[in-house]
């Protein structure tokens, strides 16, 4: 009780004497608040406060046999356990994201066959919502949020901090849409349909990849485009800054900008955008990782100092 569980560049697991398991992910915070467990009756009480990073959660005995004894809390949302999986991504906000997780058991192949899916409830001021399928999730900004979910397009091995800089696809298929797909191609009625009915040049494909609307990162870190296209790039000018970005090559895309002391490191392709602001008296390394295109930059020396921006579609 009490305990505090505080990671870095480092991984930790907890298992509990009920058979409850919590897994820790890097740069995460996890405070234990209440547990309580009386082996023989196999019955308790288990509180848990998520501060910061990301948990997995696999329940024990004492969400089995009495779930309402355990409660897990993040700053905006209040998870109720019904004897299942789930992980909980917590930013530096205080923004949830809560995931409902398939129970694997090892040797796991298939997980409609193999796994098992429980429930939990997430909870703030504004209502309660239940999360009942596998990688069905909902993400709370404040405990006046409404929660809302929404099945997402992931993995297990996905589970980490990135869920939050990176939010995975939202699943489109429907239960029933893939049960379709699954028929065999012999069952559609090919005659009876009229492929000219369409035509593909009505379609405006730019539409989809309008840079300039597009939400990245959920609406809520928006950058300014106009900003960093109206400043005065300085690609041409390399003798002048070589010594603040040593090795510097335009070939991989990278670009950038130096306004009162501040240089602007960015990069564009079709579907990523990535930006980052550094003062020109600091150094360190930068990173950008856009559909597994690695692009690094020194600024001034390597330093001590390295900065990660990964993004895929």
């Amino acid at each position: 009780m009490n305990d505090t569980i505080t990671t870095a560049n480092s991984k930790a697991g907890i298992t509990f004497k009920d058979e409850t398991k919590v897994q820790i992910t890097e740069h995460s915070k996890l405070v234990i608040d209440t547990f309580v467990y009386d082996g023989e009756k196999k019955t308790g009480k288990l509180g848990i406060k998520m501060a910061l990073g990301t948990i997995k959660y696999a329940s024990g005995q004492i969400a089995k046999n009495d779930p309402q004894q355990v409660r897990v809390e993040t700053p905006s949302a209040t998870i109720g356990v019904r004897g299942t999986d789930f992980s909980t991504t917590v930013d530096e906000i205080g923004r949830s994201t809560i995931v409902l997780l398939p129970s694997c058991p090892t040797g796991w192949k298939n997980i409609e066959r193999d796994c098992a899916v429980g429930s939990i409830s997430v909870t703030t001021d504004m209502g309660t919502i239940w999360l009942t399928k596998a990688f069905e999730s909902t993400t709370i900004s404040t405990n006046m949020t409404q929660p809302r979910s929404a099945i997402l397009e992931l993995d297990l091995n996905q589970i980490n901090n990135m869920i939050i800089v990176t939010p995975p696809k939202r699943a489109v298929a429907s239960t029933e849409t893939i049960q379709k797909r699954d028929r065999d191609a012999l069952d559609e009625d090919l005659l009876g349909k009229d492929f000219l009915k369409f035509s593909e040049l009505e379609t405006n494909y730019l539409e989809k990849y309008d840079a300039l609307s597009k939400d990245y990162l959920g609406g809520e870190y928006l950058f300014n485009f106009f900003t960093v296209s109206g400043n005065a790039f300085l690609t041409n000018e390399l003798d002048e800054f070589g010594k603040l970005l040593p090795r510097f090559d335009p070939m991989t895309g990278l670009k950038y900008s130096v306004e009162n002391d501040i240089l602007t490191l960015y990069r564009q392709i079709v579907n990523n955008y990535a930006e980052v602001k550094i003062p020109t008296t600091e150094s360190g390394v930068v990173r950008m990782i856009q559909d597994n295109v690695d692009v690094r930059q020194i600024v001034n020396s390597t330093g001590t100092t390295s900065i990660i921006i990964k993004q895929s579609q």
